[in-house]
């Protein structure tokens, strides 16, 4: 209604292109497959540990994911801004471009998401009595584990975008929608035997690993993605960073009384250490070069004002 009032050059008509409607109807239909999996691991992991547990374990879950949704914002809007590029480039034939942006926004991704969440691992008991006093039982160990599930997530964020740039995601959705949609069965299988309800964010865990390498794999079956190369700057990166910043902040805390000094001790060294070694060991010398000039670039704009 409003293009009619507005527009007088646009006209409604009906397109009689059959091929169109099933192109469009299979991608969306796929895409909703695609996002039901999704909802089944998420909401049918509560429910089955209601069924087993009960409401406070669901409690526990509900604590963790609201840590979750507070974190993983950031990178949210990080990759909010870059997604569109990396379709754009898809489309316009700009392959390297595009390869570039889904390596250099998948190893962002994650190195934003681990400076939050390295100090809230470490320090999780005494920043949930802080925020609740009082703790429900397995708050700390579900936190932790869902904050280990984004971090490989993130990294799957730009591969995904780039499969749907290319629109061929019959065979990604069919195998990653299965994927998660088995975890419902698997975590059923573990709790009937008798494990415990962190049990399922483990099996999460270990669906979304092999998720991730399938992603891969995919990406370079359908447009030739550098998967030596995602792995040697993104995963080896990731991994080298995680044990030399996360095993001597650990020890640092085992030495410290527990007060509120070490907690803000271990929250400002954590993202200081982390983020000298991201520096050094995560970034090449042309993305520390634009953080060089953006850095000095910023503190001019300060100066002058």
């Amino acid at each position: 209604m409003y293009t009619r009032r507005k527009f007088e050059e646009l006209k409604f008509e009906f397109v009689k292109d059959i091929q169109l409607y099933k192109t469009l109807i299979s991608y969306s239909g796929w895409n909703l497959f695609g996002n039901i999996a999704a909802v089944a691991k998420g909401q049918g992991v509560n429910i089955l540990l209601n069924i087993f547990f009960g409401p406070v374990i669901n409690a526990a879950r509900g604590i963790a994911i609201q840590v979750q949704a507070a974190v993983n914002s950031f990178v949210s809007n990080f990759q909010m801004a870059v997604n569109p590029q990396i379709i754009k480039s898809y489309a316009a034939d700009e392959k390297d471009y595009m390869l570039s942006l889904v390596i250099r926004s998948s190893k962002f991704s994650f190195y934003l998401l681990y400076l939050l969440s390295l100090p809230i691992i470490i320090e999780i008991d005494q920043i949930l009595k802080l925020w609740l006093v009082t703790v429900p039982n397995y708050a700390s160990i579900f936190t932790i584990l869902v904050l280990i599930i984004i971090l490989i997530d993130c990294v799957s964020g730009p591969l995904m975008t780039s499969v749907q740039a290319t629109g061929k995601i019959k065979l990604y959705q069919t195998v990653v929608g299965s994927l998660q949609f088995l975890i419902l069965p698997i975590s059923y299988f573990f709790l009937k035997n008798g494990y415990t309800p962190e049990t399922t964010l483990y099996i999460n865990i270990i669906i979304s690993i092999i998720a991730l390498i399938f992603r891969i794999l995919f990406l370079k079956r359908i447009i030739n993605f550098p998967v030596l190369l995602f792995m040697k700057e993104v995963v080896l990166k990731n991994i080298l960073i995680v044990i030399i910043s996360f095993f001597p902040l650990l020890f640092l805390r085992t030495m410290m009384e527990t007060n509120a000094l070490r907690i803000i001790t271990i929250i400002v060294l954590s993202i200081l250490w982390s983020g000298v070694l991201i520096y050094y060991f995560g970034l090449n010398k042309t993305e520390k070069k634009y953080i060089y000039f953006s850095i000095k670039n910023l503190r001019l704009r300060i100066f002058k004002k």
